[in-house]
This record gives structure tokens, C-alpha cells and sequence, in this order.
């Protein structure tokens, strides 16, 4: 089997490394190639290194959206793949619709913001089958999608390690070591809260040892809040690291802290448990907790109970025969989630021989409707495409976007969003001679982008002075949030939302 796989880029993270696994299980007896449909990423080199095809894709070097998914779509039909498999990529699933009927278009359900949500089931006529992570994204899908039966629950799966090679065990005598594995960001993983918990466990054990492997856009303040507790000395930071480096290291660690306020799944936790470091982790329901069985495999600790981490380590960590019985039972509780059975079975998903519900040539939608940048023609030719193309821009971001012309060229404009909904006001602003500042984007580990900073929303109030207006990009239940937030601390700032627009 032919197989493409789109994602937004090859960064580095819980996503990257599951198709990276996926990859490596299959390419002995399947053609596997990826797509990034943002930029290439720091870890596409690793993906070259395994001999994969791969082809790297931005619309930022576009002038025209419509062009870029026009080029996607073309390139992905000349590949000529039995099938493609959409990881949290808005273009793989706008570029679903022109893509050969043959070709079986499956998305992947990575996460549970309502954003990724929204970007994956958008469009689910022209998708044939959809995965799910874990039984929380399982149950959001059949919940959005029409059709239920065309939903797969597919827990992810990590490497299990030979007993035979012994994991390093733990010594009772040994002093504690905590791991952080993933990315550095607080809005969705929690990271500022390792500073807290390492604080506080090191009153009550001095010698314990603090080991952060991973980057992202909170790691400055990580290491400013691990300054602050003067933790440097027992602080060991890594970056971003090989799989087979993370392994090692949660080999020598007893603790795996795991404080993500929202996820999709937590390969982590998985990858910690293969070699008996003891996950602590957020109790987030139909995710962490069907990973975790408390006090059995793992901890899991309650919302907003951040001391309880603390808590819940130092008895543990004191009480020797508890600590290697939850070590134990995490080994055997992660062959549970095997990265062979995840392969074959995403290939199994994609052999089903249910012939997906024909698709009318032409989706109607109401005029003006928000998701209509989705549900457009199917796509037989070019010209079709581009006779579409002033409708698609009409019925989304661009609608009344000549509205951006009353703003004055010398205001100083900031876009708030993440960077693929904020290049849709972008290229307006553009157009019109708009001066902008930044970009406002807390999800990014980007600086810049076509020479404008990039900042965090944080930033955004540190630097009030350098702007007038904020456009907000994107329509979330978390951005009307952030933007009601920003109404309220910027009164003095003309705040439009796109939707007014």
C-alpha cells in the first residue's frame, strides 16, 4: 500500500513521534511518504534518514489560498496513494475535497481543543474514516460526525522494551529523580507547574533531581520560576531530544510529572510506564484516566490540586515497596498500548472495503455560513477550483474584508491567532498597506514569520505601547476567552474580532 501522511510539520512532539513510530513499523512492507502542509520542521531530517519520501509545503509563500490548496491537492493526486491519513492539518482536510475519490482520506482526531475539533470534522463527507486517539476523542467524534460507524478508536502505542534487557531499576537508595518530557507551553501542557511541584518536593527531599527534556514558548519562564527557587543546581535541561535518548533517561527517573491541562491522549505516560517510571498526571477524563489506573500503575491527580503532586511522590518515594509496585504494574499496563498493534491496525482502517457515501458535486451551504471555507465542490479540474475561488473567500475570513481598508495605514496592527487562520487576515492587511506589528500566537515555538515577530499573548500586554488595534483571526470558545481577557486588560485598544469583519 501507497500511503501519504499530511501533517503541519515535523517539529518535534507526542504527534510527530507516533508517526515517526507508525513509520518506521511500516515501511518494510508499505511505501510511506509525508506531507507537511506548514514548514518542514526540525525533525524532518529524521524522516529523510529512514529513506522516506517527503515533500514540504507553506502557504505563507502564497499570495492567493486558493492557489496553495490547489497545488496541494494536484500534488497529493499525482502520488497516486491508496490512501493519506490527515494528522491536525486544516489544509489535508480542505484539499480532501479535490482529492481522487480512489484515495482513501482518513483524519486523525489528535487532540480535544474545540479548534482541532472543529478543523477535523469539518468537511466530513469528503473524509471516509476517521481515528481516534483515545475513548475522550472517541466520543467527541461520534458525537460531531453524521455518520458514527466511520469513527475507529485506535489508542496510540509506544515500543515495548525485552525483560531481558532489564530496565534500570530503581534502587531504594537511590536519591529521586522527576522527569518532564514534552512541550515547554502552560496553556495546554501545564509545564509552569514542574517549577512548583519540584519546589516543593525538594523542602522535604534536598537531594531530588529535576531532569526537562523538551522547548517551547514557556521555557524561558520555566527557567526563570526554576531561578527564582534557586533549583538550577538540581535542574538538568536537554531540548529536544532522540526517543531513544527520552527512554534512557526515564530509565533512571522514578517519577514522570505529567500536569497537561488538556490532551489528546499522553504518549508520555505510556513511554514513561514501558520502563517503569511511575506517570503523576492530571486526571483528565477518557484520557489520562484510561491510561492510568490510580494507585495501581500510576497517580492521577485532580484539577487544580498542584499540590498534590508533591504530595503524592513524597509518600510514595518513602514508602519503598509502593513505589516498586506501581513501577511494576506501569511496565505491564504499557504493553497494553503497542506501537505495532497501532500500525496495523491504522492500515486496517484503511483496507475496509465500505465504499464511502458518493459525494455530490456540489455542497450547498447557507450564504454566509462560517464553515463554508470547507465544504466546497468536489473537485473534477482546475478551472472548477479557481471558478469557486471568489465564492470560498466571500463565505469565510474574506467576507467584507474590504472593511480592513477604513483602518488607518499608520495604525499599528497586531493579528491574533494561531498562523494559519491569522494568514487569511494577513494577506488583506497586505493588500491594504497595513502596518503589522506581530503576530499573537500561543502555540507556536516560532520568532518570526516573513519578518514579523511573533509574540505570545503575554507578550502582547508587556508590549502595549508598540500597537493600537487587535484583529482577532479565528472564532473558538478558548479565543473569544483569551479576546474577552483582552477587551478587558487593553481598554484603551480598538479590538475587532473577524466575525465584524
Amino acid at each position: 500500500m501507497k500511503i501519504g501522511m499530511l501533517v503541519n510539520r515535523m517539529e518535534g512532539g507526542g504527534l510527530e513521534q507516533l508517526l515517526l513510530n507508525i513509520t518506521k513499523e511500516l515501511i518494510e512492507d508499505h511505501t510511506i511518504e509525508i506531507i507537511t502542509t506548514v514548514k518542514e520542521g526540525k525533525w524532518i531530517d529524521k524522516v529523510r534518514d529512514l529513506g522516506i519520501f517527503t515533500k514540504g509545503f507553506s502557504i505563507w509563500s502564497y499570495s492567493d489560498p486558493f492557489a496553495y490548496i490547489k497545488d496541494l491537492a494536484e500534488f497529493i493526486n499525482s502520488r497516486s496513494y491508496d490512501a493519506i491519513y490527515i494528522n491536525n492539518t486544516i489544509y489535508g482536510i480542505i484539499a480532501s475535497s479535490f482529492i481522487n475519490p480512489k484515495t482513501k482520506k482518513i483524519a486523525v482526531l489528535h487532540g480535544i481543543y474545540d479548534n482541532t475539533v472543529k478543523l477535523t470534522t469539518t468537511n466530513s463527507k469528503s473524509i471516509d474514516h476517521y481515528i481516534a486517539i483515545s475513548p475522550q476523542t472517541y466520543s467527541i467524534l461520534k458525537e460531531k460526525i453524521e455518520k458514527p460507524n466511520k469513527v475507529f478508536l485506535i489508542p496510540n502505542g509506544t515500543y515495548q522494551f525485552d525483560d531481558n534487557k532489564k530496565v534500570n531499576k530503581k534502587r531504594t537508595d537511590e536519591k529521586l529523580k522527576l522527569i518532564y518530557s514534552g512541550r515547554i507551553t502552560h496553556r495546554d501542557k501545564g509545564a509552569l507547574f514542574v517549577p512548583e511541584i519540584f519546589n516543593q518536593i525538594k523542602q522535604k527531599l534536598p537531594s531530588s533531581e529535576l531532569l526537562v527534556l523538551g522547548d517551547g514558548r514557556d521555557f524561558d519562564e520555566f527557567k526563570k520560576i526554576i531561578r527564582k527557587y534557586k533549583l538550577n543546581s538540581s535542574t538538568s535541561y536537554f531540548g529536544m531530544v532522540d526517543f531513544s535518548f527520552v527512554i534512557e533517561k526515564m530509565k533512571e527517573s522514578h517519577f514522570l510529572l505529567f500536569p497537561s491541562i488538556h490532551e489528546g491522549f499522553g504518549l508520555s505516560i505510556i513511554e514513561a510506564q514501558s520502563v517503569g517510571c511511575i506517570p503523576v498526571a492530571h486526571n483528565i477524563a477518557g484520557v489520562t484516566d484510561t491510561i492510568i489506573d490510580h494507585h495501581n500503575n500510576g497517580i492521577l491527580i485532580q484539577s487544580n490540586q498542584i499540590d498534590d503532586f508533591s504530595k503524592e511522590i513524597i509518600s510514595i518515594y518513602n514508602d519503598k515497596s509502593k513505589m516498586k509496585y506501581l513501577s511494576e504494574n506501569a511496565t505491564r499496563n504499557a504493553k497494553k498500548f503497542n506501537i505495532k498493534n497501532t500500525a496495523v491496525q491504522w492500515v486496517q482502517v484503511a483496507e475496509l472495503n465500505e465504499q464511502s457515501e458518493k459525494i455530490d458535486t456540489l455542497i450547498k451551504t447557507q450564504e454566509g455560513s462560517k464553515d463554508s471555507i470547507i465544504k466546497m465542490l468536489n473537485y473534477d479540474g482546475s478551472n472548477e477550483l479557481i471558478q469557486k475561488k471568489s465564492t470560498w473567500l466571500e463565505n469565510y475570513y474574506h467576507k467584507n474584508t474590504s472593511n480592513l481598508a477604513i483602518l488607518n495605514s499608520k495604525c499599528r496592527l497586531v493579528i491574533f491567532g494561531t498562523l494559519e487562520t491569522a494568514y487569511y487576515i494577513y494577506i488583506d492587511a497586505i493588500k491594504y498597506n497595513l502596518n503589522i506589528v506581530a503576530f499573537i500566537d500561543n502555540f507556536t515555538n516560532e520568532k518570526a514569520l516573513n519578518n514579523i515577530p511573533i509574540w505570545s499573548s503575554e507578550m502582547m500586554y508587556q508590549r502595549s505601547d508598540e500597537f493600537d488595534t487587535v484583529i482577532s483571526s479565528i472564532d473558538s470558545n478558548t479565543s473569544n476567552t483569551i479576546i474577552k481577557t483582552i477587551k478587558e486588560r487593553l481598554i484603551d485598544k480598538e479590538i475587532i474580532d473577524w466575525k465584524e469583519i
